[in-house]
């Protein structure tokens, strides 16, 4: 799960898997700004078939934070 979302991010952000720090963040990834954060909830909703509301979506600042929400939803 984990490394799908990790390349869900990098590919919503325009930026290379590898060049992902561990355990990403937005204060760790220049790239993922709002609208960088719109494009990795919008990635997330079509690579894992789950919309994510607007309440939870804001919530998702980091990979850990995506990859406990996208398992609460498997």
């Amino acid at each position: 799960l984990r490394s799908r979302v990790r390349s869900v991010i990098a590919e919503a952000l325009g930026i290379e898997e590898r060049k992902l720090p561990a355990r990403a963040t937005t204060d760790s990834v220049e790239q993922w700004d709002s609208l960088g954060h719109l494009a990795i909830i919008e990635n997330l909703a079509i690579a894992f078939d789950c919309p994510l509301d607007h309440a939870k979506a804001v919530t998702l600042l980091s990979e850990d934070a995506i990859v406990e929400a996208i398992a609460d939803k498997q």
